[in-house]
């Protein structure tokens, strides 16, 4: 046996095993919504071409990614846990570009920012406000054209957001009463959609928001870490149902 075809040989038989401990465990998988899983990774969300593309949850043992996908890889606004601390960044071909921000245990949190050609920029810390804090309205930072921490007391939250000329124009992290924590990105993507990521507790939903912030486009529900029902939104109403029922559980 020449060296060449054992070479062969040998390549055949590792992608044939890397196969078999591929499956696709429900939906499509190719095109559309599906839910696949290795020995290493479980995803559940949008595929084209046989590639994570759109919004999906992606486990793995370094945690879990809530976000956008493009090609197999992270791409665009993404949340990512590592136990009992969140990650929240906009990814450009799976690299984090232009900032990240930390959500930690305690609900303090620490932005850091980078400059156009990646550079770092510097850290602001916000630290946990108690939502019975007298006021409302603007707390830390600059409110008008920069990043901002409000808190709402009669609402029961606090959100972190980049500000340009009073308006949002950056994620906008929600500290709700509660202390779960939701995410919703406001830049949009080439639909003019905005990703959006709402974790309370294990109830989860991942998928596109439209400028009123209600769920608009693709996206999918997930109810105990499980799959609910994956489909297309029109100004949060469900519309079509591309996948319903659960298979792995994340």
């Amino acid at each position: 046996m020449t060296g060449v075809l054992r070479t062969q040989l040998i390549f055949l038989f590792l992608f044939g095993y890397a196969l078999a401990k591929a499956q696709c465990l429900q939906g499509n998988c190719e095109n559309g919504f599906g839910e696949y899983k290795t020995e290493s990774e479980a995803y559940s969300g949008f595929f084209k071409d046989g590639k994570f593309n759109g919004s999906g949850i992606l486990q793995s043992a370094h945690g879990v990614y809530w976000g956008a996908f493009k090609d197999g890889i992270k791409h665009g606004f993404g949340i990512s846990r590592n136990g009992k601390e969140y990650q929240a960044a906009h990814w450009v071909n799976g690299k984090i570009t232009d900032y990240e921000l930390h959500v930690f245990e305690n609900r303090d949190f620490q932005l850091a920012h980078y400059n156009p050609h990646g550079s770092f920029k510097g850290i602001l810390v916000f630290p946990s406000m108690p939502l019975n804090a007298d006021g409302s309205g603007c707390k830390i930072g600059d409110c008008k054209n920069g990043w901002s921490q409000r808190i709402f007391p009669d609402k029961g939250y606090a959100i972190i957001s980049k500000m340009s000329e009073n308006q949002f124009s950056e994620i906008m992290v929600l500290q709700e009463d509660n202390g779960n924590v939701g995410f919703l990105s406001y830049r949009p993507d080439d639909t003019g959609h905005r990703m959006a990521v709402i974790l309370n507790a294990n109830n989860w939903y991942t998928g596109m928001f439209n400028n009123s912030s209600a769920k608009d486009g693709a996206g999918a529900e997930y109810e105990n870490g499980q799959l609910k029902q994956a489909g297309i939104y029109a100004n949060g109403k469900l519309q079509e149902v591309i996948l319903k029922n659960r298979a792995i559980a994340l």
